[in-house]
């Protein structure tokens, strides 16, 4: 598998592990009655969104599940416990009814199939610039812009990380320019980083 692959595919299961925790202390906060610590933990999960991988820097990437997440916080807000519970039963639903035992939840699938795309479209650029063609590379290059200007990405960029963004930002310059061996250099710091 590709190192930025893995990379990318790491991130995101990270940010789902930080979030589900998040979740789960806030339920276990609502149930217990104590408004200052729900509080707390709603802020940080705004906050673990805002520097998360979804667009406009949204908690939760279905619209649904946002509008939920938002209910609890407004709700929260105006001290209003028991219909912060509700909206976090409301959002807790939505994931128990848009998963099984063997499915992933949509977004998940989402972002697995657009790393095993990434990664694919990788591959036939990594294999164009070894063997020197420039016009297979620059719509290899071309076709994995805009495959993260569709993808779940923030900005659309192509990868999450902005190390691996950047490297990626320089074989684009590369081939522009239509130096293949510069293209090529740049594809291999993409790799090690």
């Amino acid at each position: 598998m590709n190192l930025a692959a893995i990379s990318g595919n790491q991130q995101m299961q990270t940010y789902f592990q930080e979030r589900s925790a998040d979740l789960s202390q806030l339920g276990q906060d609502l149930k217990a009655g104590n408004l200052t610590a729900a509080q707390q933990e709603d802020n940080d999960i705004v906050t673990l969104g805002q520097s998360g991988p979804f667009v406009n820097g949204d908690s939760f990437a279905l619209q649904t599940r946002q509008q939920d997440f938002e209910a609890i916080g407004q709700n929260l807000q105006s001290g209003n416990l028991s219909a912060a519970e509700q909206a976090y039963q409301t959002l807790q639903s939505t994931f128990q009814s848009s998963s099984s035992a063997n499915a992933l939840p949509p977004l998940e699938q989402q972002v697995q199939t657009y790393g095993q795309q990434r990664q694919s479209d990788i591959s036939q650029l990594g294999q164009d610039l070894k063997s020197g063609n420039l016009s297979a590379a620059q719509a290899d290059f071309n076709n994995l812009v805009t495959l993260g200007q569709q993808g779940p990405l923030v900005n659309g960029t192509t990868f999450a990380s902005a190390v691996h963004e950047n490297d990626f930002q320089n074989i684009g310059t590369a081939l522009q320019s239509g130096d293949v061996a510069a293209a090529l250099q740049a594809f291999q710091a993409l790799q090690n980083s």
